[in-house]
């Protein structure tokens, strides 16, 4: 299974992202939030459908297991302390960003661009959310100076390793570019973490056209099957769920939407700590360490 070498990335993130900036400056709150919600859980059911020989081998190793145990109590937070959902999904969201985009296509970037790379956008992502942690004062400003920062060093490296050109370091660092574009356009239109995960369920919509050999024509017809009746079977729940309540994600009024929300937010820290652990885009130290506890 190879990534694509093709612009598709740089252009499906392009395309996304302005269909997430559509949403959230022209349509209510309630729909990108409904988004979300139906969209998120069909991206979480079929993580776990098609991660499957990933979960079992890392919980038939004892390191593993444990990691995946250990991480069991960040999914009951949702229920024991509201205060606390949004800063620590913002935060823990912001670094599953950060490495999916750094270690989707690294293959040929070396220690030092991916690092930078991470920097500049873990700066990015905190200039867009920053302003949802309130516990720390000018996050966004401090976002902002992290990826100025790191998107120079970034540069001063691909310039001084001079073995991507610059069409290859756009195609596997689009966020390079595009994650201070959005913090900029964010300046001027209201986007916080919602509009990012929305990007990130949407954008991984299409992996199988992210990463060739993955499905075959029989098998990306049954993947956009499943994304449909999930799609469907969610749209209806939140409906009857909803009738006479909001889509907003901290005021649960219906009973029906009080499960549905915070098992979500429960079920999103469990999905970002499980990729930790199964998924290959992260660093290397990382799945070395893994892999090598038995």
């Amino acid at each position: 299974m190879e990534v694509t070498t093709q612009p598709i990335r740089l252009s499906l993130s392009a395309i996304v992202l302005l269909m997430m900036i559509g949403m959230f400056h022209f349509l209510p709150m309630q729909a990108t939030v409904l988004a979300m919600y139906i969209v998120g859980y069909t991206h979480y059911l079929l993580a776990i459908h098609y991660s499957k020989r990933g979960i079992a081998q890392a919980w038939g190793k004892k390191r593993s297991k444990w990691i995946l145990i250990s991480f069991l109590p960040l999914v009951f937070l949702p229920f024991l302390n509201e205060s606390l959902i949004v800063p620590s999904l913002v935060v823990y969201f912001g670094i599953h960003h950060a490495m999916s985009e750094v270690y989707f296509d690294a293959k040929h970037h070396s220690k030092q661009l991916r690092t930078t790379h991470w920097l500049a956008l873990i700066g990015s992502y905190f200039a867009i959310t920053g302003h949802h942690i309130s516990s720390v004062s000018n996050l966004d400003s401090i976002g902002w100076i992290v990826n100025a920062a790191a998107t120079l060093a970034f540069f001063y490296v691909w310039r001084k390793e001079g073995t991507l050109s610059f069409k290859t370091m756009v195609y596997t660092c689009p966020w390079i570019i595009l994650g201070p574009a959005v913090a900029l356009i964010g300046e001027y239109i209201y986007l916080d973490w919602r509009f990012l995960i929305n990007w990130h369920f949407f954008f991984w919509l299409f992996i199988p056209y992210l990463r060739s050999g993955m499905f075959n024509s029989n098998q990306i017809r049954t993947y956009w099957t499943q994304n449909i009746l999930l799609m469907a079977l969610f749209s209806f729940l939140f409906f009857i769920s909803l009738q006479t309540g909001n889509f907003d994600v901290i005021g649960w009024e219906p009973v029906g939407m009080k499960i549905l929300s915070r098992f979500f937010l429960a079920w999103s820290f469990f999905h970002i700590s499980w990729s930790f652990i199964i998924s290959g885009g992260n660093p290397n130290w990382l799945k070395s360490w893994i892999a090598s506890g038995r």
